[in-house]
This record gives C-alpha cells, structure tokens and sequence, in this order.
C-alpha cells in the first residue's frame, strides 16, 4: 500500500501529465491530485494551484509523477501549446486539455468556439 492508501498496481504509471485549459481545466487537476495525494497533501496544495492566471506543477513522489498545469484559457494558447511539444518533440506522456467558458465570454460566441475548438483537435491530429 502506499502512504495514502492505494494499492501500487492501481495506480497508473503517469510520469509526466499535463493539465491545460482554464479554471474548469484547474479543478481537473485539484480532482487528480484527490486521488493520488493523502488529503491533507491536497490542502496543502490549493492556495498554489488556485492562484488567479498562473501555471503549477508538483511531484507526487510516491507514484513517481509530475503534474503540471497550464493556463491556458484560450483554444490559440492550447494550439500554442500542442505546436511546442510537436517542434520540441517532446510530449508529456498525458496531455488533458480543457477550453470553452473562459474563451467564449471572453474572445467569442459559442459557433465560433466550436470552429476553434476543431483547430485544436486538427492540431492534436496531424
């Protein structure tokens, strides 16, 4: 058993795993780190991961994971994003990307989020 109670072969080898998105994309993460963190480990930690427009990362060294979060509030930052790992061809070994309310109140309406949301994905794709 590990130190907050999981089986080791329950666990999912997660190494490297990004988080981007915006504030929904955050509480994707705060979840994650719920199931790999003892709780008190988790309350800890979200005064950093909530801190407004900023990026986090922390290492749960039990399972041998880093997690970085990535804010990135608008689909042109997740394509931003996605262009890096493929020029650097370094990639995280889990990618979770998140877009929608932040991008539509503030850059769009909600056809036009869905066209920039399908550039995302063609980027992901090719």
């Amino acid at each position: 058993m590990t130190s907050f109670g999981m089986s080791p072969t329950l666990i999912p080898t997660l190494p490297n795993t990004k988080i981007a998105g915006d504030s929904q994309s955050r509480f994707f993460a705060l979840s994650l780190l719920g199931l790999v963190m003892k709780p008190q480990v988790v309350e800890s930690v979200k005064s950093d991961l909530f801190r407004r427009h900023n990026d986090y990362w922390t290492k749960v060294d039990e399972i041998g994971m880093r997690l970085d979060f990535v804010w990135a509030p608008y689909n042109s930052n997740l394509n931003d994003l996605v262009t890096a790992f493929k020029k650097n061809r370094k990639s995280p070994n889990v990618l979770i990307m998140g877009s929608g309310i932040w991008h539509m109140l503030r850059v769009t309406n909600e056809s036009n989020c869905g066209v920039s949301l399908q550039v995302v994905r063609d980027s992901v794709v090719n």
